[in-house]
């Protein structure tokens, strides 16, 4: 994705018509039509090597294996509380939190942000193994966490209203998307935190704590650098 189009999906994150959306059950009606800004968590998806190794089949083929890819991330999004805001080819974005301004629910929706992301990368696996021995494609999910505040609400024509998630930790999404490898789960340091407090005891015993890796600080220009953490895989793949 050139820097034009990250500009034009930050500037256009948006759901499909609200109406027959399931995932936005838990959000009334008169929060929807509200614009308001929140404390949302944006996770960013893009599918590595399928643009490339697609070229060989058919178009019917093509929407097919995408319709499958969007359906399945859709479901794992939903599972974990989380609206997907939208779909550009074969890049996902999705928002945790949107529904809520309750004290806590921030943390509660990194929490499910991060599990998400997890979830997703082990059914982007699946899927890869399947399109692997049916298609001979090698594929793999790059993702990208960032917590921050929002405008979230319905923007659009008159004719029609979609549900909009915009701001500056939208277009970081979509940067640490970019900076992860195929495999790989890329996030800020409040993420990275939220991961590490994710670590209970039970029964005194510990839970295991994902490894993550401290990744070199992303530049912003005249602002302080970010620092970046990350899931990462022990073989990188030979494509980003």
């Amino acid at each position: 994705m050139t820097d034009l189009q990250v500009s034009q999906f930050t500037m256009a994150s948006h759901l499909p018509p609200v109406a027959g959306r399931p995932a936005l059950a838990g959000i009334s009606l008169r929060s929807l039509k509200q614009s308001d800004r929140r404390d949302v968590v944006v996770l960013c998806a893009d599918l590595r090597g399928f643009k490339q190794n697609s070229q060989m089949l058919s178009a019917h083929t093509v929407l097919a294996m995408l319709d499958t890819f969007c359906s399945r991330m859709n479901e794992i999004i939903e599972c974990n509380g989380g609206v997907l805001v939208n779909i550009q080819g074969d890049t996902l974005l999705a928002a945790f939190g949107i529904g809520s301004s309750i004290e806590g629910a921030q943390s509660e929706a990194l929490r499910h942000a991060i599990t998400c992301a997890q979830q997703m990368q082990a059914g982007a696996q699946a899927m890869a193994d399947e399109w692997a021995e049916e298609f001979g494609l090698r594929t793999a999910l790059g993702i990208g966490l960032k917590s921050g505040e929002a405008v979230v609400g319905l923007s659009g024509t008159a004719d029609l209203q979609r549900y909009t998630v915009f701001g500056d930790c939208v277009e970081l999404a979509i940067r640490f998307m970019h900076r992860a490898r195929a495999g790989e789960i890329v996030f800020s340091a409040d993420v990275n935190k939220a991961l590490q407090d994710s670590c209970a005891v039970t029964n005194g015993v510990t839970n295991s704590v994902t490894n993550t890796e401290t990744l070199p600080e992303m530049a912003r220009g005249g602002l302080a650098p970010i620092e970046l953490f990350g899931i990462t895989i022990e073989t990188r793949l030979d494509f980003t």
